[in-house]
């Protein structure tokens, strides 16, 4: 089997398992803010492996919804962190939601793109290193998350963590690999797929 042809059947499973998850929090009824966060999230990372699937590679499309699913994640992550430490001090949510923000904004403006002027080469590299920011952001809310949640608490939260962090940590790696040798690795990119996909189960769960 082909890079190629891997990676479409890899990506169209993990779009198909989000997507199911996307419809798991929907369809139990009233669904509260933290629900829709996480439903956004969901069907985010269910939208960028499809258009990987489908568009059988990297493409500008994928990229803009690759930032927008660690988008997702991140404040999802800020979502639950201001409920947590707003049981026990006040804390500005922009503190929180700021950097994911910025981090989101500045990756967009280079797919779109806005700011052409640049080469070819050093709005990848850009866009790799901003991405891999965003995961960075990510993954230090995740841990702000389990440290400040109550101990008899953080078995509710054990699963959606190592579910997550999993996101995080290869997103991570996926574009601190890229920054480095200035090229995103086939093997890298084939096997975040299926990582993603069992990722979707333990947030299910939690």
């Amino acid at each position: 089997m082909t890079y190629a042809s891997a990676s479409t059947v890899l990506h169209g499973v993990c779009a198909a398992v989000f997507l199911v998850l996307t419809a798991l929090v929907i369809i139990r009824g009233k669904v509260s803010r933290t629900g829709l966060y996480l439903a956004a999230a969901a069907l985010a990372t269910a939208l960028w492996a499809g258009s990987i699937g489908i568009g059988g590679g990297y493409s500008r499309l994928a990229s803009v919804l690759e930032t927008l699913r660690l988008a997702g994640w991140a404040l999802f992550t800020a979502h639950l962190l201001g409920g947590v430490l707003a049981e026990q001090r006040q804390v500005s949510r922009w503190t929180l939601f700021g950097p994911a923000l910025a981090f989101t904004v500045a990756c967009l403006g280079i797919e779109l793109p806005i700011i052409p002027q640049l080469s070819g080469a050093w709005l990848a590299l850009g866009d790799w290193v901003l991405k891999m920011m965003l995961g960075i952001w990510g993954f230090l809310l995740l841990e702000n998350l389990y440290r400040n949640a109550i101990p008899e608490s953080r078995w509710h939260i054990n699963l959606l963590c190592i579910g997550i962090g999993a996101l995080f940590v290869f997103a991570i790696a996926l574009y601190a690999d890229a920054s480095l040798f200035h090229r995103l690795s086939p093997d890298l990119f084939v096997a975040r797929a299926p990582i993603d996909t069992l990722t979707a189960p333990l947030i299910a769960l939690a």
